[in-house]
């Protein structure tokens, strides 16, 4: 499967892109949530707001959420495609991830010890 393209981290501000598609990622002590879970193929941009109380993290992964294992309290992702991360996201940070996606599904997960057996993962669908 193809992966990624092109990747970049800007914190705070939008990613100048005009035709990029846009996800916005909530991350609570909870869950993570999407404000879209289907998107076009290309140039994405993740705005993502840490909502909770606690640091977290975001993890963009090729694949399902059934496709992890917990061992040692965090998903195993050692035969997984990472395509990008953001970590240390402490409470009331706003960044935004920058991604050119491929077809395919990808696993949104903070993985901090119990985070995804808590429910800190969401699956993004990207067509064709």
């Amino acid at each position: 499967m193809p992966l990624l393209v092109a990747v970049a981290i800007v914190a705070g501000c939008a990613a100048g892109n005009d035709d990029a598609g846009a996800v916005g990622v909530s991350i609570t002590d909870q869950s993570i949530s999407l404000d879209h879970a289907e998107i076009p193929a290309g140039h994405v941009r993740l705005d993502i707001l840490n909502e909770g109380t606690e640091v977290h993290e975001l993890e963009l992964f090729i694949g399902h959420t059934q496709d992890f294992t917990v061992t040692h309290n965090v998903a195993d992702t050692s035969s997984s495609t990472r395509i990008d991360e953001v970590e240390d996201l402490v409470p009331g940070t706003s960044v935004t991830l920058d991604v050119v996606l491929e077809p395919g599904t990808y696993v949104v997960m903070s993985n901090y010890p119990g985070e995804f057996e808590r429910g800190l993962v969401a699956e993004l669908q990207v067509t064709g």
